[in-house]
């Protein structure tokens, strides 16, 4: 029988409840027999990296719709600083694995990327998506600083669930949440200069959502720095910046973040507007 999330005692739990020492024994109790049973126990034991272990093992056999395991994933972020307190062994370089969607204004669509610093050491890595097909492969080259591969554009939003990460002879299990990101930044009917917000309620501990504003050129290649928005209302106003040198295209981007170990997992929503 699939475990309801909305059941108060779960509630209770992911909010931060904690029972009575002499209870803990009796954890298995609380909780059906269901595959994320000693996902649960681990966490109302306050063990959050067994319960991180306990999850990927889970979701890894027995695939899983995100609702019933993204309310764990937050809660075990927020018990492990964001996700940095989760172990992991060392890796070849500082991965950042990053889920993007964009609106330009005559489309949707979806991209994945994957990016690396900081690499010591010549390795091949590739990225399989939850349905086990590669979506993203390259070799890490320690002669250069900063190295980027991305998908092409995708019609269907990315696959939720568990992707690999095998770098060389190891594999690093990554799970990648859903978001309504179409609704963190949307353009304005009214004015073109506004955007209308609707950040996402994270509960995970991890830096709320930024906002910037870029600018590219005919080849769509950033020109200049990107600039941070502050907004701390549901509209946002596109600030008149001095249009640089060769800039042709101007892009907004919403933006969260979380750790799993020492990958560094994104979540962006690009929306192209006028370039004035």
């Amino acid at each position: 029988m699939m475990m309801n999330l909305r059941y108060p005692v779960l509630i209770l739990l992911l909010c931060g409840f904690t029972q009575p020492s002499h209870a803990k024994e009796t954890a298995l109790s609380w909780f059906r027999t269901t595959p994320l049973q000693l996902t649960l126990n681990a966490l109302v034991s306050n063990q959050p990296k067994l319960a991180w272990q306990e999850l990927i093992t889970t979701l890894d056999k027995h695939p899983l719709p995100y609702q019933y395991w993204q309310p764990i994933k937050e809660q075990i972020l927020s018990q492990t600083d964001c996700g940095k307190q989760l172990t992991s062994t060392k890796k070849p370089a500082t991965i950042t694995l990053s889920i993007i969607s964009r609106v330009t204004f005559s489309a949707l669509d979806h991209q994945i990327k994957l990016s690396a610093e900081q690499i010591t050491e010549t390795a091949s890595f590739e990225l399989r998506e939850p349905s086990e097909n590669i979506i993203l492969s390259g070799q890490l080259n320690p002669n250069l600083s900063y190295q980027e591969w991305e998908t092409s554009d995708l019609l269907a939003k990315p696959e939720t669930g568990i992707y690999t990460l095998t770098i060389g002879q190891n594999s690093y299990k990554v799970l990648i949440s859903s978001y309504s990101t179409y609704q963190w930044l949307e353009r304005s009917t009214n004015e073109s200069s506004l955007l209308n917000s609707k950040p996402p309620q994270l509960t995970n501990q991890c830096p709320p959502m930024t906002v910037f504003q870029q600018w590219f050129d005919a080849e769509y290649r950033q020109v200049g720095t990107q600039h941070a928005i502050v907004s701390q209302t549901n509209q946002i106003q596109i600030p008149l910046q001095a249009v640089p040198e060769q800039a042709k295209f101007q892009r907004v981007s919403a933006r969260i973040f979380e750790y799993q170990s020492d990958i560094k997992i994104e979540y962006l929503h690009r929306v192209a507007v006028p370039s004035r």
